[in-house]
């Protein structure tokens, strides 16, 4: 008996800088660009509902200094 899994087809166009900035990720994670996409998904999600809660996204960078993430 084969397992199926929920999922859904998307066709997407990406200008070619974006889709090289894509595959580089992915190059670098060692990971598809679906997976690249699905945990941007999942940042966007989290980014989402954080600011809807009232939140803010801290960044706290090498030099020590806290900075915020701004999210369209």
């Amino acid at each position: 008996m084969s397992q199926t899994r929920d999922t859904s087809d998307v066709s997407v166009l990406f200008a070619g800088e974006v889709y090289q900035e894509l595959v580089r990720i992915a190059k670098q994670r060692n990971v598809s660009v679906e997976d690249v996409l699905r945990d941007a998904v999942s940042l966007e999600k989290y980014a989402f509902e954080t600011r809807q809660g009232g939140g803010k996204i801290l960044v706290w960078t090498p030099d020590g200094e806290t900075r915020e993430l701004q999210v369209q």
